[in-house]
């Protein structure tokens, strides 16, 4: 044949077909592709792009990633425009596989990166958990970041929603258990209800009983809400009085809230 022949006479690119015909031949009768992969390598090391994917397809269905992923970065570099978007898949995916194991491990650090890699990233494969489980375990483990994260999601699915539900249930129990972040954790979900829902007045009561176990995070977050409906009128201590708890705990922010609100306050008298 004709490819076989101009092969033969060093044609890279019909080396590449050729072997492609190998491989389907070998493929059909059950023997081994090394042969073709051999022929297709050949090809790649000569600069046939179209070789190097191939060859990548070979090693994938001999469960071999890394050479797959040696080819296709070959084929990209080669011009393969649709390697190049295979490589930065699967390089997500490599990313991903490696921080969700550092998540599920429980380390917050990666909880936040994957949390924010997935929002980020349309990757579909299933990591055995998802942003909102990045953020939720983050904020478990006392995040605050990741809480505040969390708190679209509750714009998104409702606070009915199973999954925040479950959420907001383990955080309060947390916080009656003496956690404090889970405190301000939950603070963060319940404040994103309508004024008129009793468990945003909640938000504001979990705020302080963290500010005042000592969290400056429930100080800054419960001073910085415009309280509004049963929640203003709860007895509770004022903002300037949470900022005062946080300024002498030494909190920059806290201190310049206070400053604020003192000002505003001197305005008003």
């Amino acid at each position: 044949a004709a490819p076989a022949r101009a092969c033969l006479d060093g044609d890279a690119a019909a080396c590449a077909v050729v072997a492609g015909s190998a491989y389907a031949e070998a493929k059909l009768q059950g023997s081994s592709s090394r042969a073709a992969e051999r022929m297709l390598e050949d090809a790649c090391d000569q600069g046939v792009a179209a070789a190097c994917s191939e060859a990548a397809t070979l090693y994938d269905e001999r469960e071999l990633p890394h050479n797959a992923m040696l080819m296709l970065d070959r084929a990209c570099v080669g011009g393969d425009r649709n390697a190049c978007d295979e490589v930065e898949v699967r390089r997500d995916l490599t990313f991903a596989k490696g921080i969700a194991r550092g998540c599920l491990a429980d380390d917050p650090v990666a909880c936040i990166t994957l949390a924010q890699f997935l929002e980020e990233t349309s990757l579909e494969e299933d990591l055995g958990i998802d942003a909102f489980g990045a953020w939720e375990r983050a904020c478990s483990a006392g995040e605050d970041n990741a809480c505040r994260a969390m708190a679209p999601w509750v714009d998104r699915w409702g606070i009915e929603h199973h999954r925040v539900r479950e959420t907001t249930e383990g955080l309060r129990q947390a916080c009656a258990e003496g956690t404090t972040t889970a405190c301000v954790g939950a603070a963060h979900l319940l404040v994103r209800l309508d004024t008129s829902d009793p468990r945003y007045a909640e938000a504001r009561s979990l705020y302080t009983q963290a500010c005042q176990a000592g969290e400056v995070t429930g100080c800054l977050a419960g001073a910085e809400q415009d309280w509004a409906g049963a929640a203003r009128k709860l007895d509770l201590p004022d903002r300037e009085a949470l900022y005062t708890i946080a300024c002498d705990a030494d909190s920059a922010r806290g201190c310049a809230g206070l400053g604020s609100a003192l000002a505003r306050q001197r305005k008003r008298t």
